[in-house]
């Protein structure tokens, strides 16, 4: 139950930045990711899409957004120091289709329900990390929270 709440307001909140973008260039139909990304692809892919998605909504890739998203998906998918160093070389380039949301977020949600505050708490991270926040992004996110606590 906590994890569909989070499921369903976080698609609202990625939708919400990505509708305020300023145009730019299509985004790609699907992210291609490299041969020797696909293992740890399995294992990021569900956090590393909504969180970049977020951070791309207002048409920049900060340096502080992707080192946010970094350290999020090390520490919960236990990322070696190779992987690591792959999976930062590959944030600089990574530009998920907002078609790549629902697909994300349902595997989202089958994890382990003990995930949801620090995604919750890292999706916070990225939206301050280039020092331009929104103010209703920030209480829906509260309001993520608030229910997840009951």
């Amino acid at each position: 139950m906590a994890l569909g709440v989070l499921v369903g307001h976080f698609e609202q909140l990625v939708r919400m930045r990505n509708a305020a973008a300023e145009p730019g260039p299509p985004a790609p139909q699907e992210e291609n990711f490299p041969p020797e990304f696909q293992d740890l692809r399995e294992r990021v892919a569900h956090h590393l899409i909504p969180l970049a998605l977020i951070a791309r909504a207002d048409g920049d890739f900060a340096d502080a957004e992707r080192k946010v998203i970094l350290e999020h998906c090390a520490s919960f998918a236990g990322l070696n120091p190779g992987e690591r160093a792959m999976l930062e070389d590959y944030l600089r380039q990574s530009r998920p289709a907002l078609s790549q949301l629902d697909p994300a977020l349902k595997r989202l949600e089958q994890e382990n329900p003990g995930n949801a505050k620090a995604f919750v708490d890292t999706a916070e991270q990225v939206i301050r990390a280039d020092g331009r926040t929104d103010p209703a992004e920030l209480r829906l996110l509260e309001h993520i929270r608030r229910e997840l606590a009951h």
